[in-house]
């Protein structure tokens, strides 16, 4: 086979259609015409492949903001009395089963009441904290190590309750109580209270209308003026942790202080990956 009839072979099925042309012309100029733009057309072939594969090294990627609306799981939150145990019940055992809780408690309250000064007598090492932190951080010390001495019992009875202590609760614009609280021991704070443990709520909208409040009673003394709560800190109030699914409390790092008498709101920032 000849190289002329090879070459009219492969334009005879050749796919495109500029080649059969340029064979065919009927006239020189036509063939020369045919000639120019198949290579105009191959010189843009070259350059459209040539930027998709330069735009192919640059890995471009395409980004597409979109507002999704729907509920979001609730996260569980953990409350704690800063004042771990009742002293009115302590006062009735005061020479039994709480005996150094009793003697501990009169003695940092004497204390707080000397402006952290020096008390007598000093059972329990308080004086010998040399600043207001170092005696405060003795005094959580103390009183950790006193009831890790007392039973399960013990700690029930003299514990604060939901009931008493929170007096009413609203999770999306829906009543809740005490009931809807568990309950479980810290060893600084006593009893404290976690709500959704089953971690089954979710709430449908942003902002404090569809969060979660409660309402809190925290007492430090009676209407007598006598203490009727074992203080750990020089001021009343409650700590309030907020944790994902399966989040540990620590109170003691986490812990958001929360005043008397005041309005507290905390806000919480969702993210989704």
């Amino acid at each position: 086979m000849s190289l002329q009839l090879l070459l009219f072979d492969f334009v005879d099925w050749s796919s495109a259609s500029g080649i059969p042309q340029i064979a065919y012309a009927v006239s020189t100029l036509f063939r020369l015409a045919w000639i120019v733009i198949c290579l105009v057309l191959f010189a843009v072939l070259l350059y459209q492949s040539a930027s998709i594969f330069l735009k192919f090294l640059t890995y471009p990627s395409a980004i597409v903001t979109s507002l999704n609306y729907g509920s979001i799981p609730f996260p569980v939150i953990y409350i704690c009395n800063s004042n771990p145990l009742r002293l009115d019940y302590i006062d009735q055992y005061k020479t039994t089963d709480f005996k150094d809780l009793y003697n501990w408690a009169n003695q940092y309250s004497a204390m707080l009441s000397s402006n952290w000064g020096d008390v007598s007598p000093d059972d329990y090492g308080i004086n010998n904290g040399l600043d207001r932190y170092d005696k405060t951080l003795r005094g959580r010390e103390t009183i950790v190590l006193l009831m890790a001495q007392l039973t399960t019992t013990q700690l029930d009875k003299a514990a604060n309750k939901a009931s008493a202590f929170i007096r009413n609760c609203n999770f999306n614009n829906a009543e809740c109580n005490s009931n809807n609280f568990t309950s479980y021991y810290d060893a600084t704070y006593g009893a404290c209270f976690i709500f959704n443990i089953d971690e089954r709520r979710e709430t449908q909208r942003a902002g404090s209308n569809y969060g979660f409040h409660f309402l809190m009673v925290v007492n430090q003394v009676d209407p007598k003026g006598n203490r009727i709560f074992l203080p750990v800190t020089d001021s009343a109030g409650v700590y309030i942790s907020i944790q994902p699914k399966g989040g540990d409390p620590a109170m003691e790092t986490f812990g958001i202080g929360a005043p008397v008498g005041q309005n507290t709101q905390i806000g919480m920032t969702y993210v989704s990956q």
